[in-house]
């Protein structure tokens, strides 16, 4: 019964790993053609940096640093 339990929970962990991945492959796909800069591509990178927080931080941070970068241009606009 506990194999069983055990079983379930890591397959339902698994499952969510790779739903978060294809939304983030999603996110990423959608910024690629994005050329404008504007607050679109600003919540795209927002989401992307939220996204790669748990799986792959220092990448979550790289997406964060370049919405900071983003964010103070287009506060000088």
């Amino acid at each position: 019964m506990r194999h069983s339990i055990l079983l379930f929970i890591l397959l339902g962990i698994s499952l969510c790993g790779v739903a978060q991945q294809k939304k983030i492959d999603s996110l990423e796909v959608l910024l690629a053609n994005h050329k404008e800069t504007d607050t679109i591509k600003l919540k795209l990178l927002d989401a992307l940096a939220a996204g790669y927080s748990d799986i792959d931080p220092r990448k979550g941070l790289e997406y964060a640093d370049q919405q900071l970068a983003l964010s103070t241009i287009l506060n000088k606009k």
